[in-house]
């Protein structure tokens, strides 16, 4: 009764968003005996702290406050200990950048090195970089469907790239916050880009499949590993926007379209992404 009134309450948010409560909350609740409103804030506290994740602490505090709220319990404090969590996440943040200072590669580095992917005829690697640096996509923006037919690309649950005779469009539907921010379309006109789709889908052609594969990520269970892989020094998508942001940190306007693009909130962006918060 406890998880239906709570999943109830929830009417309205993103369908990930729910999912994601739901699930801290059966973890958090299979723990104990009883229903979490029943039990002591100490103890939620105490087995809350035990674990090693700072993800998992936020996502359970999150889950145990909401339920109590709910229900009309005293919730002074959880709302105490999730003030300290904060504080000591912003600190967790500062000590893995200071690292990442030192091991990071500057963004011209990323640069050179998709124009080299270019020059050397990687096209789909280059296609990979150059939407991570120009776009600042997560992996799943790159699951997309190449066509040159605007009536091909109707599904609002598919991402899509579409050649056109004077730019490409790219169409994200699919994406991680997708269901806050909703779909994003682009207009790409770089001759390279460009071009290196076209020679992407002219082999797709020719190899002519039955079904439709997507030649950027063959196989959907295993794009992290395909993406990270295509990427400098296998650094990734998540290292890529870090660098981004850093290089652009004191450009108000390109940190704004970094945050549109990649659908997230731009204190997010400053406090999650940027490197040089280490003090």
């Amino acid at each position: 009764m406890e998880l239906e009134n709570y999943t109830t309450s929830m009417e309205g948010k993103a369908k990930n968003t729910v999912r994601t409560y739901v699930s801290n909350y059966k973890r958090l609740r299979g723990h104990f005996d009883n229903d979490l409103s029943d039990i002591p804030n100490t103890e939620l506290i105490q087995y809350i702290a035990s674990q090693d994740s700072s993800n998992t602490k936020n996502g359970f505090i999150t889950v145990a406050i909401q339920v109590k709220r709910l229900n009309n319990k005293d919730i002074t404090d959880l709302t105490d200990y999730r003030e300290t969590l904060k504080v000591a996440l912003v600190s967790e943040i500062k000590k893995k950048n200071a690292t990442l200072q030192e091991v990071l590669p500057d963004y011209s580095d990323l640069v050179e090195y998709t124009e080299r992917l270019f020059d050397t005829g990687d096209h789909i690697g280059f296609v990979i970089n150059f939407l991570l640096l120009n776009y600042n996509v997560r992996n799943l923006d790159l699951d997309f469907k190449i066509t040159t037919k605007l009536n091909d690309s109707t599904d609002d649950k598919t991402n899509y790239i579409i050649i056109l005779p004077s730019k490409i469009m790219y169409i994200r539907n699919r994406y991680k916050t997708a269901e806050t921010y909703g779909p994003k379309t682009h207009k790409i006109t770089d001759e390279k880009f460009t071009f290196a789709i076209k020679k992407i889908y002219q082999q797709m052609k020719k190899e002519d499949h039955e079904e439709y594969i997507n030649p950027i990520v063959p196989n959907p269970s295993t794009i992290s590993y395909r993406i990270q892989s295509l990427t400098y020094k296998s650094l990734g998508e998540g290292a890529y926007a870090k660098i981004c942001i850093n290089h652009f940190r004191k450009d108000v306007e390109a940190l704004q379209r970094i945050s549109e693009n990649r659908g997230t909130n731009l204190n997010t962006l400053l406090t999650d992404y940027n490197i040089q918060l280490i003090e």
